[in-house]
């Protein structure tokens, strides 16, 4: 599995598309494993990706997956789960930086990461301590963090994050029990600018436009 890079040329009637380098993730950890249907008994390590786990940001390019381990039927695959943050030069596909921690219990909300407008990645971190929004700065020091509520034990709830393209905002929404709330937070601060309570499910965020869910249909 690569991650590829592309530059875009003009010439001629129809843009010309050439990659700048390709880089083999599976160095880093990421890795579909063994095919389970072939090898039912063997312990290996799948890949998972969420809905935005790549950001671009001023220079350099930022992945973001979980892995979990598969085949050993002792094992409790939720809790064998491991979030990983990759940061690459986006000029070469060098390594920047690297960092793994113990996830259990993450969704594939937390297999996210969005660029701020001073190039900063914000990530919903999931740990042994719970959840968190941070920052980080592009060599993945953390440069701030809020540590997100932990819901009862008996729920169904989860996080989501939403960065737009502009950067200029942070969306964190909380879903507990079938009601959505939502915070727009400074993207530099993480400060809360606003929020709103019984909010619809939000699909995407462009900047001053959020898409939210409605049953099968969706509203702007």
């Amino acid at each position: 599995w690569a991650l590829w890079c592309w530059s875009l040329g003009y010439g001629g009637e129809a843009p010309a598309t050439q990659p700048l380098w390709s880089v083999d993730l599976r160095q880093w950890g990421y890795t579909l494993g063994h095919p389970a249907f072939l090898f039912p008994p063997l312990r290996h390590t799948i890949s998972l990706l969420g809905s935005h786990p790549i950001a671009v940001s001023r220079g350099y390019i930022a992945f973001a997956f979980l892995t979990q381990e598969m085949g050993d039927k002792h094992s409790d695959v939720y809790q064998s789960r491991r979030q990983h943050l990759i940061s690459l030069d986006a000029a070469t596909g060098k390594l920047v930086a690297n960092k793994t921690w113990p996830a259990p219990g993450a969704d594939l909300n937390s297999a996210y990461v969005g660029a701020t407008k001073e190039g900063n990645l914000a990530v919903l971190r999931h740990d042994t301590t719970g959840q968190a929004l941070c920052l980080y700065s592009p060599n993945l020091q953390e440069l701030s963090r809020i540590d997100l509520p932990a819901d009862p034990a008996i729920s169904r709830s989860g996080w989501s994050l939403f960065v737009p393209p502009d950067g200029n905002s942070v969306f964190v929404e909380h879903y507990l029990n079938g009601s959505h709330s939502l915070r727009m937070l400074d993207s530099t601060t993480l400060r809360e600018l606003r929020s709103w309570d019984n909010s619809e499910g939000i699909s995407s965020v462009s900047g001053p436009y959020l898409m939210q869910r409605q049953g099968q249909s969706h509203k702007d």
